[in-house]
């Protein structure tokens, strides 16, 4: 969900960059880190749906979802 990566991506820019950049910097950064998951996630989910179903049936591996 997005704030859990808003929260994520806050919370990784500040535990790693902490006291070695200026608080604007730590903000940039952390929105940088926001906006690629975001995009990897909206470019990725096309594929995965289809992708996933798939990995199930030819494995049948469908145990967490099996009625």
């Amino acid at each position: 969900s997005i704030p859990a990566q808003i929260l994520d991506a806050t919370v990784f820019a500040t535990i790693a960059f902490i006291g070695t950049m200026t608080t604007a910097e730590l903000i940039t950064v952390a929105a940088t880190g926001f906006g690629i998951k975001i995009l990897v996630q909206l470019l990725l989910q096309p594929l995965l749906v289809n992708l996933i179903p798939y990995i199930k049936r030819m494995t049948g591996l469908d145990t967490v979802d099996a009625n």
